[in-house]
């Protein structure tokens, strides 16, 4: 039971509420036919007198699904799929059924020992509604308690000890079945949670460097080509550029990689918050543990209509060795 508690409440609340929204049109529609397949067979061919009270209850059971299936179905209809006011809208027509399955069985008591409708209600409910195990148990005794008051008034002839059995035995069968259910729906839930968690993290790692947290060559890459794409198609100017530390080897060397790991974070920190590109961007910057001006050199190209990824890459390199043959701590453009 301790292992049911541990998905976190509102999650799990969302998770019943648009589960129960995907799986109420088809319940709906197999009770709208059923109903309304015993509503006309009772209307036109009853199996039991059309003058007794029976009868009318009957007519008057599987109309009242009939009608108030279509009314909920109405009213999902409106609903957002996302509120939470769904799962607990499920609950009261899924209430509204249990009343219903359960009235026709016990009117199926006058014909003989039949108890199959409350052995389907007790075996289906997890199978067909998703909610909290405090409801299910409220749902299990309202159904056992209400059953058992039904049949001490209306048929007081079939209370006995094996009826009483059978009983007992349907609901606690079913609510076993039920916290079984339950514990594998949200073990799977929290399996697929933690594997969307994961393939988040996994997706953030495949396209950022670990280190700067800005994205790597293959995110540039795809996303250089997106891009080109896009200004070409709106007639726009793109422009590409590649940047490198100057004499970055140095600050390796001389002030330990470790430094030289804080320099690149910092670096990447000031690029993502600078809106325009010069050969000033970090030269007036004071880096901690670095006793000297850290500057960088970088080529930048504009898109023609003859260029591809590869060839705006290889443009801005170009420039970028070009910068750097010139003395560094400069930009190239063309």
């Amino acid at each position: 039971m301790s292992q049911l508690g541990g998905i976190q409440r509102d999650k799990y609340i969302v998770f019943n509420a648009m589960k129960n929204w995907n799986r109420f049109p088809r319940f709906a529609g197999v009770v709208f036919i059923a109903s309304l397949s015993f509503l006309l067979q009772h209307i036109f061919y009853p199996s039991v007198d059309r003058q007794s009270f029976s009868y009318s209850i009957y007519v008057a059971v599987y109309g009242c699904l009939l009608v108030t299936t279509v009314l909920f179905s109405i009213l999902f209809y409106f609903l957002n799929v996302k509120h939470k006011k769904v799962h607990f809208i499920y609950l009261l027509y899924f209430t509204i059924f249990i009343i219903g399955a359960l009235s026709i069985n016990i009117l199926n008591l006058f014909h003989g020992e039949d108890l199959s409708l409350f052995a389907f209600v007790a075996m289906s409910i997890p199978l067909i509604l998703r909610t909290r195990i405090l409801f299910y148990a409220i749902i299990y005794l309202f159904i056992v308690i209400g059953f058992t008051l039904c049949l001490a008034t209306l048929h007081m002839d079939k209370i006995n000890g094996l009826t009483i059995t059978k009983i007992f035995l349907y609901s606690f069968v079913g609510f076993m079945t039920t916290l079984t259910i339950e514990y594998a729906r949200r073990k799977t839930f929290h399996l697929e949670e933690e594997l969307r968690r994961k393939n988040t993290i996994l997706e953030s790692i495949s396209v950022k460097d670990p280190l700067t947290g800005v994205f790597n060559r293959r995110y540039m890459m795809d996303l250089l080509v997106h891009h080109i794409l896009l200004a070409r198609k709106k007639s726009q100017p793109f422009c590409q550029g590649i940047m490198d530390v100057d004499y970055f080897k140095k600050i390796n060397d001389t002030l330990g990689h470790l430094t030289g790991d804080d320099v690149l974070k910092e670096i990447a920190k000031i690029i993502q918050s600078t809106v325009r590109a010069n050969d000033l961007v970090i030269e007036a910057h004071s880096f901690s543990g670095v006793p000297w001006q850290v500057t960088t050199s970088g080529g930048f190209t504009s898109l023609s209509d003859q260029d591809s990824p590869d060839t705006m890459l290889k443009r801005s390199d170009e420039l970028l060795y070009k910068a750097k043959e010139n003395g560094r701590n400069r930009i190239y453009f063309v």
